[in-house]
């Protein structure tokens, strides 16, 4: 079973890396709202993310698209898909997700960081 971390707290960062990868409950630190089956490292970006980042609009848009790029991330197998043909809807969802994502404003090593997609070892 996974943790719930509360907001706030100074010993975060130690606390994340010592727990498994998936918390069960996280709670973001700007509106406090509860989220569930957050990746550990993707819940201390979204806490750093959150005293970069001015505005509080901003901030929830791009946690919340983030959040669900980790979960459609995690229910789709990327190396399932065939490129040479129409794209299926799990293709279609993360093709959208991620589009958001970008349209959002977020950065790339954030979209890369909350998909958790393997690295490419070979370049193009």
């Amino acid at each position: 079973m996974g943790r719930w971390i509360p907001n706030g707290s100074n010993d975060a960062r130690e606390r994340l890396d010592a727990m498994s990868d998936l918390l069960e409950q996280w709670r973001d630190p700007v509106f406090h709202d509860r989220h569930k089956q957050v990746p550990a490292e993707l819940a201390l970006r979204l806490t750093q993310m959150a005293e970069e980042i001015h505005g509080r609009h901003i901030y929830y848009e791009r946690m919340h698209v983030l959040l669900a790029v980790a979960g459609i991330a995690r229910t789709t197998n990327p190396t399932t898909f065939q490129l040479g043909d129409p794209p299926s809807d799990a293709e279609k969802q993360l093709g959208a997700v991620l589009g958001q994502a970008f349209h959002q404003g977020c950065q790339l090593e954030d979209v890369a960081l909350a998909s958790q997609l393997p690295e490419r070892a070979d370049p193009l």
